[in-house]
């Protein structure tokens, strides 16, 4: 990187209250070239705007690496929900929102009364 561009960079940090971190690090990614058909790329122009394949493409991957990912999770035998990570539940998800809303109640009694002194 060249000194005219550290020197931009450098502004542009402490212009955005970035301070303490290398905006090198910030800014940095690999790059990566891929062929796409013509066909392909006009439609992402399209959508995209002339000038924001790079964009288009890194939100459509990142929404495609999620949802891969989201299909590993379910496809796994084993079950997420455990019961004994959620012992507030033993008595069942009614009582622990009744209990809940009991609590909000006494809560709103007790600044209403607080309320009321002032």
């Amino acid at each position: 990187m060249c000194n005219t561009s550290r020197l931009l960079l450098s502004t542009y940090a402490e212009n955005n209250a970035v301070h303490g971190v290398l905006i090198e690090k910030l800014m940095a990614r690999p790059r990566a070239v891929i062929q796409i058909p013509l066909q392909l790329a006009a439609e992402i122009d399209q959508l995209a705007g002339r000038g924001h394949r790079s964009e288009f493409a890194i939100e459509v991957l990142d929404q495609e690496v999620k949802r891969r990912q989201l299909l590993k999770i379910l496809e796994n035998k084993e079950p997420l929900w455990k019961n004994e990570d959620h012992p507030e539940l033993a008595q069942g998800a009614e009582a622990w929102v009744r209990q809940m809303r009991q609590e909000d109640e006494v809560r709103f009694q007790r600044i209403q009364q607080n309320r009321d002194r002032d």
